[in-house]
């Protein structure tokens, strides 16, 4: 019983983290006269990747997920399982904004393509994009994808 309560509390305190307004940002667009800071969970392991923001019922303003697309390459998605609609931004290998796929449906397995190489894919809550007015060629400025190259090109010196 202990264990079942302990585990209700947990998700009951990580759950309110989302409805919370954003603190401590880790990823960053900016624009010519904006920055708009977000606070992303970082999907890197092939289950995260999978999953995403599967099953999710809600996702707090100005959060999202942030997928590390290594190595860089032609992706497409879709949004089966996923409940909520979102915006999905694609990245390419110079942390600029490419490709930009708004309000997708929830539950859908029409397939989203990035439409080219891309190095991470940030998705937010469907609406995000507009009203924060992100648009192609803004830059991404992350430690999460700097991070991520940098191993990536530390790993192809070794090989």
């Amino acid at each position: 019983m202990k264990k079942i309560m302990s585990l209700f509390i947990l998700t009951f305190i990580l759950s309110g983290c989302f409805d919370k307004e954003i603190k401590d940002p880790n990823l960053f667009i900016k624009s010519e006269n904006n920055v708009l800071e977000l606070k992303v969970e970082h999907a890197v392991t092939t289950t995260q990747l999978t999953k995403g923001l599967q099953s999710r019922t809600k996702l707090a303003k100005k959060h999202g997920m942030l997928f590390d697309i290594n190595p860089a390459r032609k992706i497409s998605m879709w949004m089966k399982d996923t409940l909520i609609p979102l915006d999905m931004i694609f990245v390419g290998d110079d942390n600029k904004i490419i490709n930009i796929t708004e309000n997708t449906t929830p539950n859908s397995e029409e397939i989203i393509s990035s439409g080219a190489v891309v190095r991470a894919v940030i998705e937010i809550n469907a609406g995000e994009v507009k009203k924060y007015k992100i648009m192609i060629g803004d830059e991404v400025e992350t430690d999460l994808i700097k991070k991520a190259v940098d191993n990536h090109s530390h790993n192809h010196a070794a090989e």
